[in-house]
């Protein structure tokens, strides 16, 4: 007689382990962070901003919470330290910093068993990279929306004029145009980027075996687009698809898009299944 295969479980409701719902705060370190979590199934999508990004001025959050509270699944987002809500002076943030209090946030909200997976815009990429490195068992799938690592390193730093370093190095930041925007920059996070790279080295060298589907617009006017070629041949997963939009900016905010990241989501969630050991007919 064959054996029984396993069988997937049920999904699995999330049991909420602090504050859920909107506005909610959390102290990290001595901080407030704040953030926006509603409780669902497994795996929790967790959206990471872009830089500069407060959670209300990102028009991807609103439609991916609002997809993630139909489909009853778990949906989590934070204000990064000196963005938004949360406390703290942006200049002094920084993609290490970023990182740690994302973890933190995940361990402390929603468990150190936290099944999740991160969609990260822009910087928010970088950080879901870190992020999978240091939590593998946890990070089940990742989607990347013009995701920018090493940006600081590789595009920031050279299109910098010498008064615009010397300004940086003696006020300790500096308000550039990048793109269509100017942001503020600071030696800071210039400094921490180079301990943060990722994507120098073999091919795939970036231990990071789960599914990951990437979103570029080739008229991106912020990060190349051949970037998303280079993370694409860093990751070490042989299960990542990258989505090339002909007309696509850098924010890519239009319902087109909205759509787009939505089916990236469901395809790496739906992946993911939890094995019923337990029941009778498991073998």
């Amino acid at each position: 007689r064959r054996a029984a295969r396993p069988r997937a479980a049920r999904p699995r409701w999330v049991a909420a382990a602090a504050e859920t719902g909107k506005d909610c705060s959390l102290d990290v370190g001595g901080v407030r962070l704040a953030y926006d979590y509603q409780v669902g199934m497994r795996p929790t999508v967790v959206f990471l901003p872009g830089f500069y990004n407060a959670r209300y001025r990102d028009s991807k959050v609103n439609a991916l919470e609002t997809l993630c509270r139909r489909k009853r699944q778990g949906f989590l987002v934070p204000d990064y330290y000196g963005t938004g809500r949360s406390d703290g002076d942006f200049k002094d943030g920084t993609v290490s910093r970023w990182t740690d209090d994302a973890l933190q946030l995940i361990d402390k909200v929603l468990g150190e068993d936290a099944k999740v997976v991160l969609v990260g815009a822009g910087v928010g990429g970088w950080i879901m990279l870190h992020l999978a490195l240091r939590r593998p068992r946890s990070v089940v799938g990742l989607v990347g929306i013009t995701a920018d690592p090493d940006f600081t390193d590789d595009l920031l730093l050279p299109s910098m004029t010498a008064e615009q370093r010397a300004e940086m190095e003696e006020k300790g930041e500096v308000l550039m145009t990048w793109g269509t925007r100017q942001y503020p920059i600071s030696k800071a996070l210039v400094d921490d980027g180079q301990t943060m790279n990722l994507l120098k080295g073999e091919n795939g060298g970036l231990d990071i075996r789960c599914p990951v589907r990437l979103i570029h617009g080739l008229q991106d006017e912020e990060i190349p687009y051949e970037r998303a070629m280079t993370l694409l041949n860093r990751l070490r997963s042989n299960d990542v698809t990258l989505n090339f939009i002909k007309d696509g900016d850098h924010v890519l905010e239009r319902d087109a898009d909205f759509l787009r990241a939505w089916e990236a989501v469901c395809d790496v969630s739906d992946r993911y299944y939890e094995y019923d050991l337990t029941s009778p007919g498991s073998g």
